[in-house]
This record gives structure tokens, sequence and C-alpha cells, in this order.
């Protein structure tokens, strides 16, 4: 985090190196953001994508799970991506344990009705109402 903020330690070093000191003015610009970008590394977590029963979701979840020519499936899978959602692993295994994925004909994973609600997406408890969400 100091590589980018104030970086002091490489502006000792810099400093210590030329025997100057650096003037205040570029002190504030001393960022490292070259080195922060090498080092930086996203959280590896993985995550699954499912088509959620919301909206034109619920039609291309029937018309991904029915036969599908081979013109049609890759049109009908860019559209479904607007209607996919990601989920952590904790959460598919939570779905998956009380059977609430389907596995469509073309390969997409698919969350059954009662499990996703416009307002608050996914939801492992099932949705009965909003409240329980919550509980």
């Amino acid at each position: 985090m100091r590589l980018l903020s104030t970086n002091s330690n490489n502006v000792k070093r810099a400093e210590a190196k030329t025997y100057k000191n650096i003037p205040p003015r570029l002190r504030n610009h001393a960022q490292a953001f070259r080195t922060a970008g090498k080092k930086f590394q996203v959280i590896a977590e993985q995550t699954t994508d499912i088509l959620v029963p919301y909206g034109e979701g619920n039609d291309l979840i029937l018309d991904l799970n029915g036969e599908l020519y081979e013109k049609e499936c890759p049109k009908l899978l860019r559209k479904a991506q607007q209607y996919l959602v990601s989920v952590y692993s904790g959460t598919l295994k939570v779905l998956e344990a009380k059977d609430a994925l389907i596995q469509l004909n073309s390969g997409v994973l698919a969350l059954k009705s009662g499990y996703y609600s416009s307002e608050q997406g996914v939801c492992a408890d099932g949705m009965i109402s909003m409240e329980e969400c919550f509980v």
C-alpha cells in the first residue's frame, strides 16, 4: 500500500543514492505505480456463472434447455450473458445441496425459480418472502 501513497522507503533510497534531498513538491509524486502493478494480485476466489430466472432469463432457460440447433446456440448464449450472476463456491454448494440448480442441455447452469429476487439477487435459502433473506 505504501507504494501507492508516500513510498517513503524508495524516496529515502533515492536520496541516499543521489546524495540529494528530493524537493517536497516531488515527494508528493513518488508513487511506484509500475512496481505496485507488478506485485498486485487479485484474491483468487472461484466463482461460477448461473443463469437466473429473471425477465427474459425465464425464456432463455427454456430455450437453452430445449433442442438446440447449431446456429441458435451461440446467439442464445450471447443473449443469456446479461442474465448471468456469479456465485462463490460456498453459495454454489448450498444451492446444489438444496437442489436449486438445473444443468441445461446447452451446458449452462440455471437457478430454479424461487431462489432469485430482483431486489436481493440469489437467495440460497429460497424465496418465500423478502424477510426470509435477511434472517
